[in-house]
């Protein structure tokens, strides 16, 4: 299963920067890799981006493991 996770820099009403991230996991093994990040200025500009990490396992009370453990209990 993939899913995109969306941080911006400031308040949520803000155009400040941003930054995207497509998260893959994979739930027989209990990792997760991330797919794709891209980071944006405040104008929309792409400042930084990079694809396809290899697989590693979670690392404990991160959102990682928080999204990780809640995607595989509910696919269950």
């Amino acid at each position: 299963m993939k899913v995109w996770t969306k941080q911006s820099d400031g308040a949520a009403d803000a155009s400040g920067p941003y930054s995207l991230n497509q998260y893959e996991f994979n739930c027989g093994t209990h990792q997760l890799r991330t797919v794709s990040f891209a980071r944006y200025s405040a104008s929309g500009s792409l400042l930084a981006s990079r694809g396809d990490s290899k697989w590693e396992s979670s690392i404990p009370d991160t959102l990682g493991e928080t999204l990780l453990n809640d995607i595989c209990r509910a696919n269950k």
